[in-house]
């Protein structure tokens, strides 16, 4: 409730309490009950001006307590009725068509259905334009009705031009704009981190399981390399028995060349010797 006048405060406060009677018909303020969006929203504060602090009650039961002295709030307040009858004008121009218009501002707010005819009333009659100069001449064609700019110059039926840079976080709307916008962002991050974390962990599981993967197949390699050298120990004391056997053929084959070369020798010898017998 910062920023709200005290009377208004006081109602608010007096219709939280109440489950019947005269404040049970409390609906809220205006400002509470209407949303636009975050560029749009300083338009609507400014043409809404301290209507947008207006309380908004189902029927005129509130004001008879007033009326009547029942109820005096702490200071000024304004309300705006449910039952109250439309007062729109049914030859309302349409200038949508028109170059340099933007909308009329009843269109470029959101609003509980019930609260739509108070926010025609409030809006109906206002119009978005580009251009200061576009207003100034609009309003020559079109004298009843409201003229607000993007840059928050505001043109009034009775002649009244307020002119200045808008306050964009200034007024009620507006900032409840601004927090509706941040709520969704900051959903919109939970939603992300949530994401992220399912993300996070799934990423956590994989590690874990190449981890488990990596130390069985660093067990099994361990265990081949061992097997390996091993093997190379048994096969190095094989190739050294080949080694000595092929030497010991050598030797054997060298014992015998050499037994089959006397062999012969005696073998001539022999037959030398029979020959000078037989002479």
């Amino acid at each position: 409730q910062e920023g709200l006048a005290d009377g208004v405060r006081d109602v608010l406060e007096l219709a939280r309490e109440s489950e019947e009677g005269p404040f049970s018909e409390v609906q809220g303020l205006v400002a509470d009950l209407v949303e636009a969006e975050v560029d749009v929203a300083p338009i609507i504060d400014i043409a809404l001006g301290d209507r947008a602090q207006h309380i908004v009650i189902s029927s005129h039961r509130l004001l008879e307590e007033i009326q009547s002295q029942r109820f005096q709030p702490a200071g000024r307040v304004g309300f705006v009725c449910l039952d109250t009858p439309s007062a729109r004008d049914a030859d309302q121009p349409d200038l949508l068509n028109l170059p340099g218009v933007i909308d009329r501002l009843d269109h470029l707010v959101r609003c509980p259905a019930a609260l739509v005819p108070v926010i025609e009333r409030l809006l109906g009659h206002s119009w978005l334009v580009e251009t200061l100069q576009l207003a100034l001449a609009l309003r020559r064609t079109h004298p009843d009705t409201r003229f607000v700019t993007w840059a928050g110059d505001l043109l009034e039926p009775d002649g009244t031009v307020a002119v200045g840079p808008r306050l964009s976080a200034s007024g009620l709307i507006s900032r409840r704009s601004q927090l509706h916008a941040l709520r969704i962002e900051a959903q919109s991050l939970l939603d992300s981190l949530e994401v992220l974390e399912v993300r996070a962990s799934d990423l956590e599981r994989r590690y874990r399981d190449q981890r488990e993967l990596v130390a069985q197949q660093t067990e099994e390699f361990k265990l081949a390399s061992e097997a390996l050298s091993e093997q190379r120990v048994r096969t190095s004391a094989v190739q050294e028995r080949f080694a000595h056997l092929q030497q010991q053929v050598r030797t054997v084959s060298a014992e015998r060349s050499a037994a089959q070369q006397k062999a012969t020798e005696a073998a001539t010898e022999l037959e030398q010797i029979k020959a000078e017998r037989s002479h």
